[in-house]
């Protein structure tokens, strides 16, 4: 009984552990995703109306590449 309460016990302190890196990760991950999203927004409301096309192409990639993880991270939230 005893190795099995040791047992236990350190298989519930490893899962304590894996389970804060796991919370570390994601707000490392999320924080990067609202950091994209907030700089969109600042760069929509500022070049919206004020850029040349090829200037606006440009940005328009940018911006793809920076929807496209968050799109799928949000997805994935609702799904869940």
């Amino acid at each position: 009984m005893l190795v099995q309460n040791t047992l236990t016990k350190a298989s519930l302190n490893d899962y304590d552990s894996l389970q804060a890196d796991a919370l570390e990760i994601a707000a490392a991950k999320a924080e990067v995703l609202i950091e994209s999203y907030a700089q969109e927004l600042d760069k929509r409301g500022r070049f919206h109306c004020n850029m040349l096309e090829e200037t606006n192409e440009n940005k328009a990639c940018t911006s793809l590449a920076r929807a496209t993880p968050f799109v799928y991270e949000m997805k994935k939230l609702l799904a869940a």
